[in-house]
């Protein structure tokens, strides 16, 4: 029941965001750069969601649960050493797999030749276009230059 919790706690985790409508409190009242350029390649691409935490809870979880396990202290500390090394690869794996985001990596030429690269959960800009793109902490294409 405890590694059925954990497991349903990762389901809660947030997944990674960088689309062109959102920011961070972070940036409000903050400056950016921003530049105009021209988007000459567009593909989706798989953001990885392991942050470690599933990895983490699941180690403590089969550790707890493990310990339990063994009618002797040193039964029980094996058992703690093998939960939680299940545990966390159990709880790695779950993260990584439901935790995973599809999103567009745009690469993008500048006025003057620079080239970006820029992976976004926004899919909206297409080839050719241009855009104005923000150059602060979170790099993002903020929306088509008119």
């Amino acid at each position: 029941m405890v590694i059925a919790f954990t497991i349903s706690g990762l389901n809660g985790c947030s997944k990674p965001q960088n689309v062109s409508t959102e920011y961070s409190r972070s940036q409000i009242n903050s400056v950016q750069e921003t530049i105009i350029a021209t988007v000459m390649s567009k593909r989706i691409v798989t953001v990885d969601g392991d942050s470690g935490v599933g990895g983490t809870a699941g180690g403590l979880t089969g550790y707890i649960a493990g310990s339990t396990v063994g009618d002797t202290p040193s039964e029980n500390a094996i058992g703690a050493i093998a939960g939680s090394i299940i545990g966390a690869t159990i709880g790695s794996a779950v993260e990584s797999e439901t935790q995973a985001v599809a999103a567009t990596e745009y690469v993008l030429k500048a006025k003057d030749g620079k080239l970006f690269t820029i992976i976004m959960t926004d899919n909206t800009f297409n080839l050719g276009e241009a855009v104005y793109v923000g150059l602060g902490d979170t790099a993002k294409i903020l929306a088509v230059a008119e």
